[in-house]
């Protein structure tokens, strides 16, 4: 039985993705997927509590299940993306504002520092 994750990873299944990431002092930052796009009643606006972040964890990891000792922290954001019609102008790229700018954990987790 594993008690703590001990390496990066990213679990996707019918019902969404987790992404793992250990931590200090035996702790685990899990980013868990508790919405999509394509679902009927999508709203880039969903709140969610931690028993409902939770429930969505055990979906997603069927057959298997996770278990808290505790939760230190939580936050639910959307992940929002924005592409644009044409990169150049004049044979320039400009990029400026959150066009440059990432928070994205998958991003970092390519990171190599």
């Amino acid at each position: 039985m594993l008690t703590v994750a001990q390496m990066k990873c990213t679990i996707h299944s019918e019902h969404g993705s987790i992404m793992v990431i250990p931590r200090e002092n035996n702790m685990v930052r899990l980013y868990i997927q508790i919405a999509s796009s394509s679902d009927p009643d999508f709203n880039p606006r969903k709140t969610a509590t931690i028993e409902e972040v939770q429930a969505s964890a055990q979906r997603i990891l069927q057959p298997y299940s996770v278990e808290w000792e505790r939760v230190e922290w939580y936050s639910v954001y959307p992940i929002g993306q924005g592409i644009a019609a044409k990169y150049t102008l004049d044979h320039r790229v400009f990029l400026g504002g959150d066009s440059c700018h990432t928070h994205s954990v998958s991003l970092i987790s390519r990171s190599p520092f």
